[in-house]
């Protein structure tokens, strides 16, 4: 399993919804990855 800093990672590139397609769609991982990006800032 990878760890918690790799899928943050792969989020923020735009990749972590591929690993979940069944939990986010890819919009929903769009605004996920707004979120962490803002958070970030």
């Amino acid at each position: 399993m990878k760890d918690v800093l790799s899928l943050t990672y792969e989020i923020i590139e735009g990749n972590g919804y591929v690993l979940i397609p069944d939990v986010l769609s890819p919009t929903q991982a769009e605004e996920a990855r707004s979120m962490v990006l803002t958070d970030l800032d």
